[in-house]
């Protein structure tokens, strides 16, 4: 399954270039955990917004054991508020940061095209006796 899911990543536009925002953060070290951490972050209760305000407040902590300097990360954060992705509620450090839809919008997006193609490489990889004989066995197992 493995070279079909690398095949697939390489053959993919969407994962080789990424929208802007998206392209901004996966590019550098530890690029997707900010990103993941910036959409785990976001408050459920305002997820319909075109800005949703986030639970990080520093960009400094958000840096903490990462592979990025605090400065590097200023820069990509800068540029993405400079586009209209993300941006702070209030004064910048001392109040919520705020992500825009269209990141989010992107970010999700891009999590869907690389599941797709773990998805299709699965399917390319295994029989349907396969399929349904590890279904009969994980029966088996929890009754």
């Amino acid at each position: 399954m493995q070279p079909l899911v690398a095949d697939g990543l390489l053959a993919s536009r969407e994962v080789r270039q990424p929208d802007r925002t998206f392209s901004l953060f996966t590019w550098v070290n530890d690029g997707g955990i900010v990103m993941d951490r910036l959409i785990a972050g976001c408050l459920p209760e305002a997820c319909g917004l075109a800005r949703v305000p986030t639970d990080i407040t520093s960009i400094t902590g958000l840096a903490q054991g990462l592979n990025l300097s605090r400065s590097q990360l200023s820069r990509k954060f800068a540029a993405a508020e400079a586009i209209g992705s993300l941006g702070w509620c209030g004064p910048r450090g001392k109040s919520p940061l705020w992500v825009s839809a269209g990141f989010r919008r992107e970010y999700h997006t891009a999590q869907a095209v690389k599941l797709a193609i773990i998805d299709a490489a699965f399917e390319a990889s295994v029989t349907p006796t396969q399929r349904g004989d590890e279904m009969v066995g994980a029966m088996s197992e929890s009754a």
